[in-house]
């Protein structure tokens, strides 16, 4: 069993009862984990090429979420955001979504982040707030094309319903 089956398989434990009897070779590593946040069993995964967010498909999932997210990816990009490249690849016989991290590059950490929430410590309401630490942060030369891109989030967010739209989820 490779390594992410195996974690798949340890982490599912927490899905069917509170204290889960974890191995404990794996106690660490899914400690270790519980950095990345959400609500959703998911890990990081660097490789030799690029790092990987794999999210998990979880036990009371109505439907293939590793499915629709990957579709609403493609069709965000096909709506002009630039976005993460996604794949679905199948663990344990059900599918697991693969999006690609920006910030790792040949397997190593190299490049550094912001969310808005940092930028904003929580306070923002509205879309409004981003447009204007965008228009304090970015330089002249790219300013228009990071309003535009997020214009266009805040509309495919509109269109697809999107209920975990939140500052987090924003970087600049």
């Amino acid at each position: 069993m490779n390594a992410l089956a195996k974690l798949d398989f340890e982490t599912k434990k927490f899905e069917r009862q509170a204290i889960p009897d974890i191995s404990e070779e794996w106690t660490l590593a899914i400690a270790s984990g519980a950095s990345v946040g959400g609500a959703r069993r998911k890990t990081l995964v660097s490789g030799s090429d690029d790092g990987y967010l794999v999210k998990f498909q979880q036990k009371n999932d109505t439907i293939n979420m590793p499915r629709v997210e990957h579709a609403t990816m493609r069709l965000a990009a096909c709506a002009g955001l630039t976005v993460a490249t996604t794949r679905v690849e199948v663990i344990n016989g059900k599918d697991a979504l693969f999006v690609t991290r920006f910030d790792i590059v040949k397997g190593v950490p190299c490049r550094q982040l912001l969310s808005f929430d940092t930028l904003l410590k929580g306070q923002a309401n509205e879309y409004g707030d981003l447009a204007n630490v965008l228009i304090k942060q970015v330089s002249t030369s790219r300013l228009a094309y990071c309003l535009e891109q997020l214009f266009r989030q805040m509309c495919i967010n509109i269109c697809i319903n999107n209920t975990d739209d939140h500052l987090k989820t924003f970087l600049s």
